[in-house]
């Protein structure tokens, strides 16, 4: 019995031990990890990251897409809007991040150019578009919707109104 006792508890240090020396590398290895990822991570003057950041080593490519509008004369007559996809202009995106002070605040001075040749540049500087001019429209929908609203509160409508759950809702009846 004495013997058999011996074992077990010796069987069970040695599992405890190694489990402990398991959990410690584990814990050493996992800040290991963190304090090599914030190391790369964190934008550092005269790190490989921020030369990355500041200058990227890949090309950054921005494609636009038009909608151009084919009746704008019609569409003053109330008819609807025909349009036509134009695109993809392609262009290079090539940054230059300028005014750079930690914590990290800059000005990105970024040029579009265009990844065709110049002759197809001169054509996509050219090119005549005709495209709905959203923000005229939101503020004539404003203006439209304001007049509406003033003369609802001009007949003493609000945007609240007073009345019973039964004037609300009058198909619901118990």
């Amino acid at each position: 019995m004495g013997r058999c006792c011996f074992y077990a508890v010796g069987t069970l240090s040695l599992l405890l031990l190694v489990t402990s020396i398991t959990l410690l590398v584990a814990r050493v290895f996992q800040k290991a990890v963190d304090q090599k990822i914030e190391k790369n991570i964190v934008l550092r003057n005269g790190s490989e990251t921020f030369d990355s950041w500041k200058k990227p080593p890949l090309p950054v490519y921005t494609q636009f897409y038009f909608f151009n509008v084919t009746n704008p004369e019609e569409i003053l007559n109330g008819e609807t809007p025909r349009l036509e996809e134009v695109g993809p202009y392609t262009y290079s995106e090539t940054g230059n991040i300028q005014t750079l002070v930690f914590p990290v605040m800059y000005i990105n001075e970024s040029v579009l150019i265009d990844k065709e040749t110049a002759s197809r540049l001169k054509s996509v500087i050219n090119t005549t578009l005709i495209v709905t001019n959203i923000p005229y429209i939101i503020m004539a929908l404003g203006v439209f919707f304001g007049l509406i609203f003033t003369w609802l509160a001009c007949r003493g409508q609000g945007s609240t109104d007073e009345g019973t759950a039964d004037e609300r809702a009058p198909l619901i009846r118990t």
